[in-house]
């Protein structure tokens, strides 16, 4: 017994949300066979492992697994019931929808998310014959996310203290005022992330270039244990300087890859992993530093779909391609 998935219209196997999974499931018999049942479904789990070490009292230590899991399943059917099949070849056709609220493929450290189609043939008195074939779900620009895209977001004001960039000592007179005013609420993927800053210099010292910092932040539940990673997507320097008692606006565009979308309870329910993204600005004086940062929303790219805004200045239409282990 054998067998094999073809797939329609996409080689590279690489879907987004919303796309249908199609193509044909081949059975190859050598001989004639009863079958229990043929079930075939497209399959997604959500994974966190998380190790941690135990000290015990006389000394040595151990470790301890925990595991957390959330699984999706679409387009289950199931086939040949108490059947007997000739020997030869069977196609089974398949075409799954992917469900918009299916997270995108993912890879760390602590946890993953990734999708399969997979089929079980039961034969009696034998082991659930299985076959499966992994797929990849890129993110992709949801229709719900129109209105935080076109609408423009409040400012972001805080004031922060220049620190000594050895120390966290603060002296006198060292205040900034930071406004940053994002062009949007929601950023898309292949696009950049652009946002204007007003810089109110209120401290001792000329401010002579920023550091802007892309950050992503995932953090992994299992079962109620967490653990976090930190990874930093780009780092870019801007040579513009805020003399002392001096306020400018600079415009900031920070491109964006393509990598993993937004994850939070608002597009993943029941999530164990979460993804969010910071852009953190640091204003250098002479031997002094400030921080600032801001949280930005990140989604899949705009593509030329009937859901998505259409606009051609600002669609996409390329080629999927795996993400990237970030």
């Amino acid at each position: 017994m054998k067998g094999s998935f073809n797939f329609k219209y996409n080689t590279d196997l690489c879907f987004y949300s919303g796309n249908n999974v199609a193509g044909t499931f081949s059975l190859i018999l050598g001989k004639k066979h009863k079958v229990d049942y043929l079930n075939l479904c497209l399959k997604g789990k959500s994974q966190v492992t998380i190790t941690r070490s135990d000290s015990n009292p006389d000394g040595t230590s151990s470790s301890r697994i925990y595991v957390s899991r959330v699984n999706f399943v679409a387009g289950q059917v199931t086939l040949f019931e108490n059947k007997e099949l000739e020997s030869g070849l069977h196609e089974i056709p398949f075409n799954i929808k992917i469900p918009y609220d299916w997270p995108n493929t993912f890879k760390s450290v602590h946890g993953e998310i990734k999708y399969k189609i997979r089929v079980h043939v039961k034969i009696p008195w034998t082991c659930i014959r299985k076959y499966r074939q992994f797929v990849t779900i890129l993110p992709v620009f949801l229709p719900s996310l129109k209105s935080s895209y076109i609408s423009k977001p409040m400012p972001i004001r805080e004031t922060k203290h220049m620190f000594l960039i050895l120390r966290c000592i603060s002296f006198g007179a060292s205040k900034i005022v930071f406004e940053v005013q994002p062009l949007r609420n929601v950023f898309c993927m292949n696009e950049d992330v652009e946002f204007d800053v007003k810089v109110e210099n209120k401290s001792s010292t000329d401010i002579n270039h920023f550091q802007v910092e892309f950050i992503r932040y995932c953090s992994f539940e299992a079962q109620r244990l967490n653990d976090h990673t930190k990874k930093f997507i780009s780092t870019n320097n801007f040579y513009d300087q805020v003399k002392q008692n001096q306020t400018r606006t600079i415009n900031f565009s920070i491109p964006i890859p393509l990598m993993s979308a937004t994850l939070n309870e608002n597009n993943f329910k029941g999530a164990n992993i979460k993804v969010e993204y910071k852009i953190k600005i640091i204003a250098f004086g002479t031997n002094r530093k400030a921080k600032f940062s801001f949280p930005v929303y990140i989604t899949g790219p705009r593509l030329n779909l009937e859901t998505s805004i259409s606009d051609n200045k600002n669609s996409f239409n390329f080629a999927g391609k795996p993400l990237a282990i970030l």
